[in-house]
């Protein structure tokens, strides 16, 4: 009885210690096309390199769902704030944090976007001019 409890704790052992960031990417890209957007560019980029890598392929922002977006300040506008240096934004930048969160999203789509949902009227003008051209 007791080697079979040992057996039981070191595989659940194994199982807990599993590396994250070694699943494979087509696995990762599965999961990811299924994410939120916040989280596809405010999260997901900073847990490790690989899904860093992986965030970036095309097939995982083929669905661009801006409807949580609002013109009020919330969470996801004051990441952006905090994040811009990782995305080499300048500070002093006059796009607002929507037009930034969908440049960014609509850029790493690379022409792969097959669904783009937003609420009207909540973005600046040239954006839905920008959204078109790619």
């Amino acid at each position: 009885m007791e080697g079979r409890r040992r057996k039981s704790l070191r595989r659940l052992n194994d199982e807990v210690s599993r590396n994250w960031e070694d699943l494979n990417t087509d696995c990762l890209i599965n999961i990811f096309e299924r994410v939120r957007l916040e989280s596809l560019i405010l999260d997901i980029p900073f847990v490790c390199k690989s899904w860093y890598k992986v965030s970036l392929d095309p097939h995982c922002w083929k669905l661009l769902d801006f409807r949580f977006m609002s013109l009020k300040r919330s969470s996801w506008a004051i990441k952006i704030q905090e994040k811009k240096s990782c995305w080499g934004l300048r500070n002093h930048s006059y796009a607002t944090p929507s037009t930034q969160f969908m440049k960014i999203a609509v850029h790493r789509s690379c022409g792969l976007a097959t669904k783009l949902a937003f609420h009207t009227c909540n973005f600046e003008d040239n954006i839905l001019e920008y959204v078109l051209e790619r």
